[in-house]
């Protein structure tokens, strides 16, 4: 079992079980379970936990701020050699664990939106395109 406490979302989860989810269930105001497929209870999370409990005494973790390239690649369906790539040309921050590369999960989120700020702009650019691209983001 393991409590981790996300100071962003002010969530508390118990990790019971490392499984894969196939349900999340609400089961009081702010509180889910979640279930795997042989509807076992594998992890509890409770939204606002600072907000509604004193948890000065608690020993919490902190969840893992970094995320392996192959995580942060199926997270935005982008492959891992491009992301790779990226931090080559020192586009996304990179920090090397052992063999591996890793990123922070803030600098992987400024990364995508910049990455789609671009790609509007390039298709708004576009000639061939026209002007109905522009007109539909908007």
């Amino acid at each position: 079992m393991k409590l981790t406490y996300d100071e962003d979302a002010d969530a508390v989860m118990m990790s019971l079980a490392d499984a894969e989810v196939e349900e999340t269930r609400e089961i009081a105001v702010g509180v889910y379970a979640d279930y795997d497929a042989r509807g076992r209870l594998i992890a509890l999370e409770i939204l606002d936990a600072g907000k509604n409990y004193d948890l000065s005494g608690a020993e919490l973790d902190a969840p893992n701020p970094f995320l392996s390239l192959a995580a942060a690649g199926e997270m935005y369906g982008i492959s891992p050699t491009t992301l790779r790539h990226q931090i080559a040309r020192g586009v996304l921050k990179g920090v090397k664990a052992g063999r591996n590369w890793v990123v922070h999960h803030r600098d992987l989120h400024a990364y995508m939106v910049e990455r789609s700020r671009k790609a509007t702009f390039e298709r708004v650019q576009d000639p061939q395109l026209g002007s109905r691209v522009a007109e539909d983001l908007t």
